[in-house]
């Protein structure tokens, strides 16, 4: 009888287990971010997305962008993992060709590298 109920909880917990359908996909391009805006221009792209992020990953834009950058029209290279979305009507990102979130940054530089131009 035990050897019943260990395989029926074992069975119940996987079957309460859900797989994670978010995959990460990963980017690179240009960030620009400067008073009220916030925008990426991905590697071989012209389209330009307002970027949306966590408050940690904004908090680390924001210091590299000081760090890097300097002035307020100046870009960094980023290299990072986030989803494309649909930017909803009457958000700031209106006007653009998109949202993009990012989710995580592997790489900051101040200069890109020549196939990201």
């Amino acid at each position: 009888m035990k050897w019943f109920l260990h395989v029926a909880l074992i069975l119940l917990l996987l079957g309460c287990a859900t797989p994670n359908q978010h995959t990460e996909t990963s980017y690179r391009g240009i960030y620009i971010y400067r008073a009220e805006v916030d925008v990426m221009q991905l590697c071989k792209s012209n389209a330009t997305y307002w970027v949306w992020s966590q408050p940690a990953v904004h908090t680390l834009l924001d210091q590299e962008h000081r760090v890097f950058a300097g002035g307020a029209e100046q870009r960094l290279y980023l290299e990072f993992f986030g989803e494309l979305l649909k930017a909803p009507e009457g958000n700031p990102g209106t006007g653009y060709d998109g949202l993009i979130r990012i989710d995580r940054v592997a790489a900051i530089a101040h200069a890109a590298p020549d196939d990201c131009r």
